[in-house]
């Protein structure tokens, strides 16, 4: 494997206007966020909490992987909202939301998927410690600054950094259970 990324292939002209099959609504946000995505991230956390000594009350395991899976889903925005030109140029992710327009890219959208980040990394923070929210934040970092703005125009090797962004999810529950510092309480 080369240390460089392959030329990019010849820009894919846009559907014409907005396909009948784009998202809208709910869905334009489902997808804008890449939940599904998210949603499976934030069940790895569960994976973390499964595994680690020790115990945690339901309604704490359940915010932290709510916690993981907003901060997947910012860095899942910001992916769309900094690749929007070469998304325009991909037939897999043309019809995104920021590639066709359907959402204008504007001041307010860095501002939002920063919210939602912070909310994600506040909510690990409260319902766990702050070793969990350290882990939330870095797995949300990983992906959207390492993986999408550093990485992945320059080297075939992002996809291993995007990779390891997801992993931070499992220490993110493992260390809700049990973060390996005393308890100040």
């Amino acid at each position: 494997m080369s240390a460089t990324s392959p030329p990019l292939p010849a820009a894919v002209p846009p559907a014409a206007a907005t396909p009948a099959d784009a998202p809208v609504g709910w869905r334009l946000v489902f997808d804008l966020f890449k939940l599904r995505i998210g949603i499976a991230i934030g069940a790895t956390a569960l994976a973390g909490i499964a595994v680690a000594p020790g115990t945690i009350d339901g309604w704490r395991a359940l915010a932290v992987v709510l916690a993981v899976t907003l901060a997947s889903a910012a860095a899942g925005a910001f992916n769309q909202y900094v690749e929007r030109d070469l998304d325009r140029r991909m037939q897999r992710t043309r019809n995104r939301a920021f590639a066709t327009g359907r959402l204008a890219a504007g001041p307010i959208w860095p501002l939002t998927i920063g919210a939602v980040a912070l909310a994600g990394i506040a909510l690990a923070w409260l319902a766990a410690n702050p070793l969990a929210a350290l882990h939330t934040a870095l797995g949300a970092f990983t992906y959207g600054v390492v993986y999408t703005v550093w990485l992945k125009r320059r080297t075939a090797w992002n996809i291993v950094v995007g990779g390891l962004a997801g992993s931070f999810a499992v220490l993110a529950g493992a260390a809700a259970v049990n973060s390996g510092m005393p308890d100040p309480a």
